[in-house]
């Protein structure tokens, strides 16, 4: 061959190359031409460059090795045949990469560099090994054979192999980047998706809080943005609310277990400063089988509760840790709403009863007042005047102070919408009176609770049908408060139904008469009576207006038990208990008595 035939064969071998390239490039730019199909797209041309009968094209993976993407025969697509296929440990792949150039094996079966086993399963003749260079970088590697005869690879074919496959690295590289692209794009959208749809649903959650949507509306809202248990926590991890979608078919909350609050991953939780969602992981030995995301509800930095999701089938997404953590932040807001209106009407109900015990209202005015705030102006009500203990003031004062004074009597007398205004050192409350329940009975039974928390004395009204009294009853109870201050009285719960006749005596007489009268009226028997028998029925005795017979059954003793032991204390004191003027000088020494502290 001339050497002006060599130039003509080489100039159609290259513009052959060129040609093949551009079928190539312009496949890589179209934006529905997949990886796939342009690698196929290679394998073809390449065969039909080189004139031979198959081609497998692999490309680089993360960990240096090549997976097969695309495999082209005479027959056609035989992808499937060798889609699984990895290659990089065999010597030929390696010396290939390393050089940076075709490596050709003749005798693919029993050459030096290649897998022989490879060879045999697929009937290999000759390989030649082609790299797909880019910018230096091996991107892949290109496999061309003959599968039924020998084929002579010559320097130009060689050399043609070298520059399409360089030129096809281009168009991988193209089609690559622009699938990296579609996927960032793609992945860019799925975030504005997100972002729009937890948009919508934070305006829907906050337009349902503006409307005055209670908890029990927005957990509605959660557990339907959701589709699975939502259950709302007290600070405490106790359930306060709950929704499931009906094809659940709960019957209870799937509430964490009382053994999980102590589990180190829950105290995590629970102290850690980060507020946003947190993911439990399932813990069947304690009967928690599902996987739960756990929101804080944090009101004026402080927590104040926790929105649960519960992972019931399809597991947790992205998505729902961001809804969860929105709607924490409605229930959030929808509780400091409610906590600061509810504190508005009670200091407006505290500023009105302010006013009451003032008398800086009239009738129609009071009644206007009254009903506005919920309070019936026709009710019947008592006052409790509540002093507390100077040894507390520090640790038991204002808001404080009054939130624990309501909160036990709220839930210890089933008493709701408590009036109260403070007053220097204690609280006046106005309690309503209710059919069948004495409140002087059940308060009773507090005052040790009371006591806890800086109480030291309670006066309670008598009962005052309407309010416009009350300002007198509440002089009242002012004056018994100061009188048991001045006695310097033990810790009690005064009763002003039982104090009428004692109230009187301080009046005419003072504190301190009061107090001389009944020590020494009292003295003789309290030395005379060392275990309180004498006195304890003399007050039975007295109480039942003087029945002896009633008394004895009272005090579980026989009728003369009761005759001597009354008439051995009116000996003591020096008068006649059945006389009416002695037994009312012996009642009041008693009432004065009660009152003052132990010698």
């Amino acid at each position: 061959m001339s050497r002006q035939d060599v130039l003509r064969a080489d100039e159609n071998r290259l513009n052959g190359v060129v040609r093949a390239f551009e079928e190539i490039a312009l496949a890589s730019m179209e934006e529905s031409m997949e990886l796939h199909l342009v690698l196929q797209a290679i394998g073809r041309r390449l065969i039909e460059l080189l004139q031979i009968s198959r081609c497998t094209v692999y490309l680089r993976r993360g960990d240096g090795r090549f997976a097969c993407h695309a495999g082209w025969s005479a027959a056609g697509d035989m992808g499937h045949l060798v889609s699984r296929l990895v290659s990089g440990g065999d010597r030929l792949t390696k010396e290939a990469v390393a050089t940076r150039k075709p490596i050709l094996a003749k005798d693919a079966v029993n050459h030096p560099l290649t897998d022989h086993e490879a060879m045999i399963h697929f009937g290999v003749r000759d390989i030649l090994a082609v790299p797909m260079v880019l910018a230096g970088e091996v991107i892949g590697v290109i496999y061309v054979d003959n599968e039924d005869r020998d084929h002579t690879y010559g320097t130009a074919e060689l050399a043609t192999a070298q520059a399409f496959a360089s030129l096809a690295a281009i168009a991988v590289r193209q089609v690559e980047l622009r699938d990296e692209l579609d996927q960032h794009n793609a992945v860019i959208q799925h975030k504005n998706q997100q972002l729009r749809k937890i948009a919508t649903i934070s305006r829907m959650l906050s337009d349902a809080t503006l409307k005055g949507a209670d908890t029990d509306d927005l957990l509605t809202l959660v557990e339907g943005f959701l589709h699975r248990p939502v259950v709302l926590y007290s600070a405490d991890l106790n359930v306060l609310a709950w929704k499931a979608p009906s094809s659940l078919k709960l019957a209870h909350p799937p509430a964490l277990p009382q053994r999980a609050r102590d589990l180190q991953v829950v105290r995590q939780l629970r102290s850690a400063e980060d507020t946003s969602p947190a993911l439990l992981p399932s813990l069947p030995a304690i009967g928690s089988p599902h996987r739960r995301l756990l929101a804080p509800i944090v009101v004026e930095r402080r927590r104040v509760g926790y929105l649960e999701a519960v992972e019931f089938g399809r597991p947790f997404v992205d998505l729902e840790r961001e809804i969860l953590d929105r709607a924490a932040v409605a229930i959030a807001l929808q509780l400091q709403t409610e906590s600061r209106r509810a504190e508005s009407e009670a200091q407006a109900r505290s500023d009105f009863l302010a006013d009451i015990l003032n008398g800086e209202r009239d009738s129609d005015s009071l009644r206007r007042a009254a009903t506005a705030r919920g309070i019936s102006p026709d009710g019947t009500y008592r006052l409790l005047r509540v002093r507390y203990g100077h040894g507390d003031e520090q640790r038991h004062t204002g808001r404080a102070r009054r939130q624990g004074l309501l909160d036990l009597l709220s839930e210890r007398l089933d008493l709701d919408g408590l009036v109260d205004t403070s007053i220097p050192g204690g609280d006046i409350l106005l309690l309503e009176e209710r059919p069948g329940i004495d409140l002087a009975e059940r308060l009773e039974p507090l005052r040790p609770d009371l006591e806890a928390i800086g109480v030291l004395h309670l006066v309670l009204s008598l009962p005052q049908v309407g309010l416009v009294s009350m300002s007198a009853a509440a002089t009242e109870l002012r004056d018994m408060e100061r009188a048991l201050l001045e006695l310097g009285a033990r810790p009690q719960l005064l009763r002003m139904d039982r104090a009428g006749v004692l109230q009187m005596l301080l009046q005419d007489t003072g504190i301190g008469r009061a107090q001389e009268f009944a020590v020494t009226l009292l003295a003789p028997l309290l030395r005379t009576d060392q275990n309180d028998v004498l006195i304890e029925t003399i007050r039975v005795f007295l109480a039942v207006n003087c029945h002896i017979r009633a008394a004895s059954r009272t005090l579980g003793v026989h009728e003369n038990t009761v005759r001597y032991r009354v008439g051995k204390a009116g000996e003591a004191m020096g008068v006649d208990l059945n006389d009416f003027t002695d037994a009312f000088k012996v009642r009041l020494a008693l009432q004065v008595h009660d009152l003052l502290p132990p010698p």
